[in-house]
């Protein structure tokens, strides 16, 4: 009973946020694929949050919905791509994911120039999928100065993001 109740505290929670990823990531031709792409969402989201200690804040938490919701739109795009989708259709279907690509790049770009040479590695790591251990090795500090750093990037730039839309979205 407590894990139902949980799992629909999780939906309640990010369900604007999982289906506005799937409205932007899902291709249009694929809408009556909408309720398994938010289903299978909902799952591994759960899923994660059965493993992580600790609880997560309201606005992590719609963050990581909305990255799974993602996720899972492109493969749902890339799945009914390889079975339904014609030669024409694939090659708009990768043309729109390379864009991606090149935007995820260009913002990434965008954010590193905001940090500072002790942040930024950190950062870049992080978004090229080294885990804490790793990037800690490599650049021979401990795990918990690469937290650390994580943090206080994450915090720099949600400052700036908030800064260039002209109010903290929190306070709203």
């Amino acid at each position: 009973m407590r894990a139902e109740q949980d799992f629909q505290a999780i939906v309640s929670g990010t369900k604007r946020a999982v289906l506005g990823a799937i409205r932007h990531h899902l291709s249009p031709q694929l809408h009556e694929w909408i309720d398994d792409v938010a289903q299978e969402t909902f799952l591994r989201l759960f899923r994660h949050l059965e493993k992580q200690e600790g609880e997560q804040t309201p606005e992590s938490l719609q963050s990581l919905a909305y990255v799974i919701a993602r996720n899972e739109s492109f493969r749902m795009n890339g799945k009914m791509g390889r079975e339904n989708v014609g030669s024409d259709q694939l090659e708009s279907l990768a043309d729109d994911r390379s864009q991606r690509e090149r935007d995820t790049k260009e913002t990434l770009s965008a954010a590193l120039s905001l940090l500072d040479e002790e942040l930024a590695p950190v950062v870049a790591m992080t978004a090229g999928g080294y885990s804490t251990a790793e990037i800690a090795e490599r650049m021979q500090i401990p795990a918990g100065t690469v937290k650390s750093r994580l943090y206080r990037a994450r915090k720099k730039l949600r400052e700036n993001v908030s800064g260039w839309f002209g109010s903290d979205r929190r306070s709203r």
